[in-house]
């Protein structure tokens, strides 16, 4: 995939490029796996700038997808989970999962004592200048938002944007069935219906779907596709020159090392297990020692905080032991499967 033959803005992600720079612990959340293609370009523009981070994620499994949801429910999932994040002790957050940022970003905002960052409106100033006719995949409720539609058009406001609501791909990836001959079928349908639209950019609109870029890109041929989390992450002049005379494949400008993960704290509020086996794969190296949350856990830290401001850190788990632990309102599963990649 390459991010075509076009310059992207120097002065694009300016912003969120110095704050990630400057940060040593962000905390990122998803509705499930999607928001790990995510935290990949953040350890890579770690790894760029030699910089020592610490990166806790939560997938929220139990009530994944949100894609389907109402959005007064996604609002209360955003603002339980942003103020568990930071309860961490985090410098930033980063909106991982588009359909939260699509809904509840001013509220994540104003709850957070620390920076919140989305990938909405980073990509909208990008291809508000370097498209003709946007076209978005994304879950039911981001589609229906008109989010990127709503962002784009705060920069060209004559910016042709069809956005589609696909709500069967975040099921395929949490499934693990990303190269199953049904996964084509299913984006042959979607990439015909933006192709009729004649679109010439297309932005992979929900985290999940960058894990499906290599099938998108195929069935997409001719179009410029845009993955959010690349477009925020991107900021040294040197990548964006080889991009643009197409040196460099964008998802390997910056390799990690194998086994690189940083200090990445991973927490679920489904089973670990599942997710250990479909992250291992998304992220192509092991991933270990989840810990289980409780959706009932963050609602409680939710209504403490909204009333008196506590913000109780989570208690220190060992992963060796299944265990629950419960200090006031804090409550964690912490469970060790200590598995390594799954076989196919």
């Amino acid at each position: 995939m390459f991010l075509g033959g076009y310059s992207l803005s120097l002065q694009l992600g300016t912003y969120s490029s110095d704050l990630l720079r400057g940060s040593k612990r962000i905390g990122l959340f998803d509705s499930g796996v999607g928001g790990l293609s995510v935290l990949k370009q953040l350890q890579s523009f770690a790894a760029a700038n030699a910089q020592d981070v610490d990166f806790v994620y939560l997938g929220d499994t139990a009530r994944c997808p949100y894609g389907n949801r109402p959005g007064s429910e996604i609002v209360t999932f955003v603002k339980e989970i942003v103020t568990w994040l930071n309860g961490q002790n985090v410098d930033a957050v980063v909106m991982a999962c588009n359909t939260s940022a699509a809904m509840a970003f001013e509220e994540a905002q104003a709850i957070s004592r620390v920076p919140v960052l989305d990938l909405i409106s980073h990509t909208a100033q990008y291809v508000a200048t370097h498209a003709t006719k946007v076209g978005v995949m994304a879950t039911n409720a981001t589609a229906n938002s008109k989010a990127f539609s709503k962002a784009i058009h705060k920069v060209n406001a004559s910016m042709e944007v069809v956005e589609l609501g696909c709500p069967e791909l975040v099921p395929i990836v949490e499934g693990d069935k990303l190269f199953e001959t049904e996964t084509t079928v299913v984006l042959s349908r979607y990439i015909e219906q933006l192709r009729n639209e004649n679109v010439d950019t297309l932005i992979l609109g929900c985290t999940h779907f960058p894990f499906l870029k290599e099938q998108i890109a195929r069935l997409a041929e001719g179009m410029l596709i845009v993955d959010p989390a690349e477009v925020l992450t991107f900021n040294r002049k040197d990548v964006i020159e080889r991009i643009v005379t197409r040196t460099v494949k964008v998802d390997s400008w910056l390799t990690l090392g194998e086994n690189s993960t940083y200090n990445t704290e991973f927490y679920v509020t489904g089973r670990p297990e599942q997710f250990e086996r479909s992250a291992s794969r998304c992220l192509g190296q092991p991933v270990r020692s989840v810990s289980q949350l409780s959706t009932t856990l963050l609602g409680v830290m939710l209504s403490a905080y909204e009333t008196d401001g506590t913000l109780p850190a989570l208690a220190p788990v060992s992963s060796r032991q299944n265990s629950i632990v419960e200090t006031g309102l804090q409550s964690t599963v912490s469970l060790n499967t200590a598995s390594g990649l799954p076989s196919n």
